[in-house]
This record gives structure tokens, sequence and C-alpha cells, in this order.
């Protein structure tokens, strides 16, 4: 399948000072600290911008993948039910004919997949394939930023993401406008000279972009209760 994603250009962007009393008494190397910690908390931000259903913002943010996503409430969570669920998700991924379908749940929802038994010999009846890295014959992946009662079924080869590398940047001598909204009146808002509070500012930087070339491309079962 041969497609096109128009993918336009979004940042996510962290600024945090440090005083420098702080830093001279600080036992460890603050600021690789505090990076380590901006890194973390964005790749978990950009997780769930990248699950939610939001509509795309110009300039902001781009659209969820479950922005606009055909969805269909779980059928149960006997067996047979569930087994609907998963024929409904591998359907829809060969209606598309999906080069590279994925699935992707929370990893409590493979818990408790992991735990259903068949009725009267006790056999775990997902337990060979969860071992086997597969559900209905497709391979998943488990993220704690998944939603816990959805399963989302993805064609891989039709999501693109543009991701560079972070930047940070440090500075004692900037002027902050201490607020985050960039249409705000300049009475409204706190500014603070680094060099006259003798304190220093990092600043991180992540351009960050993705879409899908096609329709049909990502859909989900909700209501999850197995």
């Amino acid at each position: 399948m041969v497609g096109t994603a128009l993918l336009n250009r979004f940042k996510v962007g962290v600024i945090t000072t440090i005083t420098e009393d702080i830093k001279r008494v600080s036992a460890v190397d603050l600021v690789a600290t505090i990076e380590g910690s901006i890194i973390e908390d964005c790749a978990a931000a950009l997780d769930q911008f990248f699950f939610d259903a939001e509509a795309a913002t110009a300039h902001v943010r781009p659209a969820g993948m479950m922005n606009g996503a055909t969805t269909q409430v779980s059928a149960g969570a006997s067996i047979e039910q569930i087994n609907t669920d998963l024929k409904w998700l591998l359907q829809q991924m060969l209606t598309i004919r999906a080069r590279k379908p994925v699935l992707i749940l929370h990893p409590l929802t493979l818990a408790a997949l992991s735990m259903v038994t068949t009725t009267g010999t006790g056999v775990y009846a997902f337990k060979a394939d969860i071992a086997a890295g597969k559900l209905a014959g497709l391979p998943f992946i488990t993220s704690d930023l998944a939603d816990p009662i959805q399963i989302i079924a993805m064609d891989a080869d039709s999501v693109f993401i543009g991701l560079d590398l972070p930047e940070f940047d440090a500075s004692s001598e900037a002027m902050l406008v201490m607020g985050d909204d960039p249409e705000a009146d300049e009475g409204t808002v706190q500014t603070r000279s680094l060099f006259q509070t003798w304190t220093s500012a990092v600043r991180f930087i992540q351009p960050v972009s993705w879409g899908t070339t096609r329709a049909g491309a990502v859909v989900a079962i909700t209501g999850v209760d197995y």
C-alpha cells in the first residue's frame, strides 16, 4: 500500500529554573538529574497525546490516534465474547489489508486475559498465545499509558512518526516570561531576569509529529472489563 501523510512540525517544550545556591550545595549533578526527569515526563506525555482522541490544534499538536477511529463496545468477559472482540479487531485489519497489524493494550488487560480459564477444565485459554506474543494471530504491545478498558488495533505500516533528537540549552542571562500563554498581555505575566536573580534555566525542545496515511488504520474495542 502506497500513501502519504502530511506531518506538520510541532514541538514539546519545557523550561525550568534552578538557583545557583541549590546547584552549589547539591550532592548530585542537578542539571543532569533534571534533564533526565524532563525526558521521562515528556516521553510519558507524548504517549498520552499519541493515544488520545483529541482533534488536531493548529500550531499546537497533531490529532491523537483515536481521533475519528472506529470503535466497538466489548461483547463481554466470557471466552466466547473475548474471542468476538479479538475477531472484530482482526477483521478490521484484514479489511484494510494491514501490512503490519499490531494490538496495543494495557498491562492489566493482558494480565486479565492471561488468567481467563475455560469453564470446567480450568485451562488458561490465552496462555499459549500470550507466551508467543500474539492474540488472535496479531502481535501485541503493552503500554501502561494505554487505556485499561480499551484494546487498540493499528496498522503500523500506515502510521508515521516524525521525531527529532531532544535538545537541551542552558542560560544564566536570559529574561524569562513566567507563563505558558503566548497570547497573554504583558501586564498579566511575571518576567524574571536570570542574571539578576542568580538563577540558571534549562530549556528542553522535542520536535515531533505523527499521522496516518489512510482511514481505518486505527480501530479499538472499548468498555473492556475482562
